[in-house]
Order: structure tokens, then sequence, then C-alpha cells
């Protein structure tokens, strides 16, 4: 059993062919209030704020931090210690969480530990021993703290997903209704959204194999070699009812990445950054079939609103027969190449880029894209791609990258932490500095874009006021007897 560590760890720079790192891609530093899609980590002093916005976690000093946005009152939930990741209850004051005692604890218990807890009454729903380990999983820089966890939106189930098995367990008693252990790796798992009167169900993505191609025929020289040919890669996903727990396997002609299911349920799509020529893998979840491969790469992104996907293609290394009639490879003298796709009829442009590989990141409404790259343009600053116009425009300001930030819900705002904080406005496509006191570390947004919850240190946090554009008030940590005094 392993310790997670409690510093920043170097990023891996890996690939799935070369050992060269891979900078661009789909950006996922944003942070977002709610339940992030495997959980919150508190690890590094992420906030995690509770889907109505009334208040928040971090972890300070080993333990749990909880925090009322509008009164900036805080203090350490009782019963708890070292919180890994957190995952909050839809619709119940009620938050998940994998918390790691050391014997020295002082309070008897030590070991690993998977706890529901009641935010209002400060109660252990329940607590069971569960395995934590830190693992460096498939398309991931850093080690991710094992399980991952998410909430079905109804509340009935939590979803604990491991190295190599995922458990789906009972939210009011904490137990196990099933198990699923496969001998893959489990890349990805995502809970679909139902359509109306139909079950639950549960995608996971396990890790990619390589298949040999078939032997035809015989050679007519018995004595010449057979001729080459390439293995291809395949991955399996496997469809979870969740009432029933039956499951249906369907293989994907693609290597694993992170599943990407689109807001409608209807729709998934895969798409790997290094593997072979790095197709686009679309599966109809309905038909709980694989549809085709578009030619591009990935990681695929698509709006949390709204129906647009988003991926690359390398006219370097691009599959020709997977154009269908209609579909034209991109021309031009640009490398790389971003896709904009309609999720639903798949048609597609393209978007010429440059000649390094970017990063982007997608608005809730799927209407703007944000690039950035250190070594993409000249001056390096972060860009906007409109996707109605297919226009790119440059952002004046001082030269910023979106490695800590947040989207305000209407996708016209983005707040940043680079040696400060920022304000970035999509319309104006201007970035000032914000000035503070203080530099923050961490930041989150309450679903309302009324308050950003900053972070200086685990003793210190502040309420940000966004219409006022100044710090509304601190965050003041008092004790127990004090919090119960009022």
């Amino acid at each position: 059993m392993s310790r997670l560590p409690l510093v920043p760890l170097t990023t891996l720079c890996f690939s799935l062919l070369t050992a060269a790192c891979i900078d661009g891609g789909l950006n996922q530093n944003e942070q977002r209030p709610g339940n992030q899609e495997d959980g919150t980590s508190l690890v590094f002093g992420d906030v995690a704020v509770d889907p109505s916005g009334r208040y928040f976690l971090s972890r300070s000093d080993d333990q749990l931090l909880y925090g009322d946005i509008e009164t900036g009152r805080a203090h350490l939930l009782p019963g708890l210690a070292a919180p890994l990741r957190v995952a909050f209850s839809h619709g119940r004051e009620l938050i998940y969480l994998t918390e790691s005692r050391q014997p020295s604890a002082g309070d008897g218990l030590s070991g690993d530990h998977l706890v529901a807890y009641e935010t209002v009454s400060e109660q252990l729903l329940w607590e069971r021993e569960i395995d934590i380990e830190a693992r460096y999983l498939l398309g991931r820089a850093e080690p991710v703290s094992l399980p991952r966890i998410q909430a079905t939106e109804d509340d009935r189930l939590l979803i604990a997903a491991a190295y190599d098995s995922v458990e789906i367990i009972d939210v009011q008693s904490g137990e196990t209704l099933e198990r699923l252990e496969f001998d893959r790796q489990v890349v990805d798992f995502d809970v679909i959204p139902p359509a109306e009167a139909e079950s639950p169900r549960m995608i996971i993505t396990l890790e990619h194999a390589w298949i040999d191609p078939p032997v035809e025929g015989e050679p007519e020289n018995p004595e010449d070699p057979p001729p080459e040919a390439e293995a291809t890669p395949e991955t399996e996903l496997v469809l979870v009812d969740l009432d029933t727990f039956a499951q249906t396997s369907l293989l994907v002609p693609n290597c694993a990445d992170e599943l990407v299911v689109a807001p409608s349920g209807r729709r998934a799509f895969l798409a790997p950054t290094e593997c072979a020529k790095d197709p686009v893998s679309v599966i109809d979840l309905e038909a709980e079939a694989f549809i085709r491969n578009l030619p591009g790469f990935g990681p695929v992104g698509i709006a949390p609103r709204g129906e647009v996907a988003i991926a690359f293609i390398d006219t370097e290394n691009v599959d020709e027969s997977l154009f269908l009639e209609g579909e034209a490879p991109p021309t031009g003298d640009e490398r790389y190449h971003l896709m904009v796709i309609d999720a639903e009829t798949l048609a597609f442009d393209t978007i010429a880029l440059g000649d390094s590989l970017p990063r982007y990141a997608l608005t809730a409404d799927g209407e703007i894209v944000l690039i950035d790259a250190s070594s993409w343009f000249v001056d390096g600053k972060l860009r906007i791609l409109d996707v109605k116009d297919r226009a790119l425009y440059p952002i004046d300001g001082p030269d910023v990258r979106l490695n800590n930030y947040v989207i305000a819900a209407e996708s016209q705002r983005i707040f940043l932490i680079e040696d400060g904080l920022y304000d970035l406005s999509i319309a104006e496509r201007l970035v000032k500095s914000v000035p503070l006191a203080f530099v923050p570390t961490h930041l989150n947004i309450t679903p309302d874009d009324r308050y950003l919850v900053l972070r200086e240190d685990p003793q210190s946090l502040w309420i940000y006021d966004v219409a006022a554009a100044a710090i509304a008030r601190p965050v003041e940590i008092v004790g127990q007897s004090q919090e119960a005094d009022g």
C-alpha cells in the first residue's frame, strides 16, 4: 500500500509509443463547482465547492475544512482525517470521502477508509475500510489517488474505481452491491445520463490490447517470409446496467484514453493523443455499438452544454481512408488543424493552427475554444477561437497560461492564477491583473458566478466578490466550541 505524497510531483512526460513529452491536447486544469468526474482530489490543496454554492471544502493540516461562503466562517469537520478525494451527493447534505489515517492520528483509528458524511449533523453515515493507493494511469501525467469516486444522479449508488476493479456501493448502507474485476487497467469510467424510463448505466473503459492481424493464405514460395503486417489496437468498453448489473461489452478499434460522453447520453467519443494513427472513435450508447472512426486524434473534448466536440488532425499522420464521401482532408502548409465536430451528425470541418501542437479548453456553451501553449506562438499568448465564425483572435494584456482557472457559467469570463489572479473577458478579448494583497495558489467559483474562493495557504482563504471586483471577506477558521456557540 503506497501513501500519497503531500507535495507537488514532477510532471511525468510520456506517450504510448515514444518517450516524448505531450504538451498539447485537452486542457484539464479547469476547476468547477460541484462534482468533478472522478471526485475532487484534495491532496494538493484544491478547493471543492458544493453544487448549491453554499459551502466549500479544502484540506487544512491533514483535516477537512468546511467553510460557509456567505459568512466566511469555517471550521474543521470532526471525525475525519487526511482526506484525499471528495464527491458530493446530488440532492442530500452528504459527502463521500476517501481518507488515509496514519497510526499516530491519536483517535484510535488507522488505515484507509471510504466514508459517507453528513455535513449538517457532522456525523458519519457509514465508514468502511478500503485500499487506497497512488498509481500512474494511462494518459495521466501524475499519480492518481485511487479509488476514484462518483455518485449517481439519483443519490442511490456510489461508484468506486480502483486500478483494475470497480465497486458499486449502496449509498445508504455503504455495502458493496457488485464488484467488477478486470484483467486490464480501468482507464476511465462514466455514469451515463439516463434517458426517460431508462435504467441508469455506467461505461468502463479498459486498457487497450494490440491485436495481431490474421495470416491470409500461404506464400507462393514456401521459403519466402510471411508479409509483415502491423498490429492494431483494440479497446474494450463495458456497459453496466446499474439496476441489474448486467454487462455488455463492445470493442473499439482504437487505443484507450479518457472517454467523453455527450450531455445527451446518446454518444461517446474516444480519441488518444499518440497511438497508431489516432482516430476519433464514435460510440452509439443507445444501440451499444461502435459507429465509426473519424480521422484525427485527441484527447477529444465536448462542451458541457451543447453538442460540439473538439479534436485535432495531424496532416503528417492522418488515415485518409477514414474520410467519407464529401469529407476532405485539410489543405495548406500548417501541420496541425483543429476539428470542430457536430456530436449528433458527425459532420466536421477543420481550422489550421500551426506546426506545434497547442492545448485547448472549451467554454460551457461550446462557442469558444481557448488555445494556449508555451511554444506555439512567437509571443506565447493565449488565443480565442470563435467556433461560430471560425476565427482566431489574440488577447491583449499580460502573457498568461490556463494552468489553474475557472470559467464563469455564462462563458464570457475566465479567472486564472499565474503568480497572481487574472480576469479574462471573452467579449473584450482582454486579460487584466486583479490587485490583491496576497498570491492565491488555488481557486474555485460558485455556480451562480457570484464568488470566487481563493486559497492562499492551508490556513488562509478568501471570498472574492466577482461583481464588486474585490475581496468580500476573509475566511475565519474558528474552533468547534466557538462554532457551536454561534
